[in-house]
């Protein structure tokens, strides 16, 4: 009560030293460590702030009292710039609730922003495992193949993440034009054609189908040696369109 008596008279000093006498004999008491929170707020004290709200940990009751708690210090480490704590704060918070999304959210930037990159794969990885809504997983599965590819140049696994896409929204014509270009890049031939043909089956303009299946015939030709499946495919480009020159040509 003095200390807020103080803090009402605009005697900031005077309220700081009321709360933290007050904490040292009751360091979870709640009236106390707010009043003192929002004086070292004001005088912008982080490293003040820091103490206090380790302190305030113990005061929680819930495993979701106990992940804000821990976000509140992981932010506070996050201004400080010191990110290797602030990761293990919001890691603690998981921990004491799974999923707990503030967290979720401030590892992602973190982990981006550090070129964490595997352990940025397996925070998606650990959403993935609890994840019910559909758009969600998608997207995740979609960070999780550009992160493979873009940054860690790994087309095996950047393709498994868009096939995985692929299984559950089969008609998605970008994935499946992504996805064959990266088999094309890996020399995935046979996983190429399928795509190929599934892309045929989607388009609707005749001359893009006649490109589509060229360039399958192309496949065919030089990378598999099936002449018979190669003359079907320019045949079928030319039934798209009769003077399209380079399935002509072949």
């Amino acid at each position: 009560r003095l200390g807020d008596l103080a803090q009402s008279l605009d005697a900031s000093d005077l309220a700081v030293g009321w709360y933290r006498r007050c904490l040292r004999s009751a360091p979870a008491y709640q009236p106390a460590l707010e009043g003192l929170s929002r004086l070292l707020e004001a005088r912008e004290d982080p490293e003040a702030l820091l103490v206090m709200h380790r302190s305030d940990l113990a005061a929680a009751q819930t495993p979701r009292g106990k992940a804000q708690r821990l976000y509140r210090i992981a932010t506070l480490l996050q201004r400080l710039e010191r990110a290797p704590e602030a990761i293990e704060a919001h890691r603690e918070a998981q921990a004491a609730l799974p999923g707990f999304l503030p967290s979720s959210s401030a590892l992602e930037h973190l982990f981006a922003q550090g070129g964490r990159w595997t352990e940025l794969l397996q925070l998606y990885d650990e959403q993935l495992n609890r994840e019910r809504d559909t758009d969600r997983v998608l997207h995740i599965l979609e960070t999780m193949a550009a992160i493979w590819h873009h940054q860690l140049g790994h087309l095996d696994n950047a393709i498994e993440c868009y096939q995985r896409i692929l299984s559950q929204d089969e008609n998605n014509l970008r994935v499946i034009r992504t996805t064959a270009r990266l088999c094309a890049e890996a020399r995935r031939w046979d996983e190429l054609q399928a795509l190929s043909e599934r892309e045929t089956t989607l388009v609707q303009d005749p001359q893009r189908r006649a490109e589509i299946l060229h360039r399958s015939g192309e496949v065919w030709e030089d990378r598999l040696h099936d002449l018979d499946r190669a003359i079907d495919a320019y045949q079928r480009a030319l039934s798209q369109n009769p003077r399209y020159l380079p399935a002509l040509r072949a």
